[in-house]
């Protein structure tokens, strides 16, 4: 049992837990870029990037609450501090990646597990971004040479950030992975409001929620 007393009180952390997926059905997903864009008189625009990467933020909608829900979401705001502290979050639209490459992070033996989003363009050419992946699933990850299943004692996984060591140097260009993943995520406010009602316990505003980029 993981005592939250032990945490520091002032500096936000990242806590090993999960948030309630009971209570995430409905929830609104909000994946957004932000980007500077000026417009010359012309009408001609000079655009630019404020974040390399998209940034994935969710809206979850509570209603109906029953008791026992309730006071599970109550432990959880009092375990993670409102917006202080950071956690799992399982985004359903996107929570798997199969026979993806590792990116080397030390030459041979520890590499970092990613995600590849790509497109083909008009000339039939690949268009890729690349996602960290730093919360893969226990027991999900798969890790294969040659397309041949590698034993997991020949590796070890860091589960809070998503890096693997191999007992043995590696050729990266035969490595593939197949893992599960969450979302590192945290509360946006360090409040939430619920209003009681005949047919239970409800949210009068979504409890929003932020990925937190590693």
């Amino acid at each position: 049992m993981q005592n939250i007393n032990q945490h520091n009180q002032n500096q936000g952390e990242f806590i090993n837990i999960k948030f309630l997926e009971k209570l995430s059905y409905g929830t609104e997903f909000l994946p957004s870029f932000k980007t500077n864009i000026i417009t010359a008189s012309d009408g001609s625009q000079v655009r630019s990037g404020k974040q390399n990467g998209v940034v994935r933020r969710y809206n979850i909608i509570l209603s109906r609450l029953k008791a026992q829900e309730l006071a599970e979401l109550y432990a959880f705001f009092e375990v993670v501090k409102g917006s202080l502290n950071s956690f799992r979050f399982k985004d359903e639209t996107d929570n798997t990646a199969e026979n993806q490459p590792l990116a080397e992070v030390e030459s041979g033996k520890v590499f970092q597990l990613i995600k590849m989003y790509s497109l083909l363009n008009g000339q039939g050419e690949s268009v890729f971004r690349a996602k960290k992946i730093t919360k893969p699933c226990k027991n999900s990850l798969t890790i294969y040479e040659n397309g041949i299943a590698i034993e997991p004692q020949n590796y070890s996984v860091n589960y809070c950030s998503g890096l693997v060591t191999f007992t043995q140097p590696q050729n990266l260009q035969n490595l593939r992975a197949s893992f599960n993943y969450d979302i590192h995520a945290r509360i946006e406010d360090d409040f939430f409001s619920i209003k009681s009602s005949a047919n239970g316990y409800e949210a009068s505003t979504p409890i929003k929620l932020i990925e937190i980029i590693e």
